[in-house]
């Protein structure tokens, strides 16, 4: 199976085990994108799939990723953080300023932040 199949797969499952060997093995890196371009971080913060957020945020940690994987905002410029505020995924939320180091200011390109988001919700 591509790798890069594999790796989503596991994120919508939540297989942390093949989430883990696709990164550390397969080649992926956090910025890969799906199909509808959005990244795993993206997918688990807006889902509220916290076991994986942790992961992918231990990867950044480990230097296997970078600020930009926690920051990388979509089509309409929001952020991961923005995401999961919008959903209500208010644990996510949490992980991805406390863990991810996940900035508050950011403004979409509808000139909102993640405070907006969740205040609209």
């Amino acid at each position: 199976m591509n790798p890069k199949v594999q790796y989503f797969d596991a994120i919508r499952v939540q297989k942390i085990e093949s989430l883990r060997w696709c990164l550390r093995h397969g080649g992926v890196m956090l910025s890969e994108e799906d199909d509808e371009e959005h990244t795993g971080i993206q997918i688990a913060a807006a889902g509220g799939l916290m076991n994986v957020l942790e992961c992918l945020l231990e990867f950044v940690a480990k230097g296997l990723g970078t600020q930009a994987d926690v920051e990388a905002a979509d089509e309409d410029g929001r952020t991961p953080l923005m995401m999961a505020a919008y959903n209500g995924k208010f644990e996510a939320v949490r992980m991805l300023v406390k863990q991810g180091k996940a900035k508050l200011d950011t403004k979409c390109e509808a000139g909102k932040t993640a405070k907006d988001y969740a205040q609209g919700r």
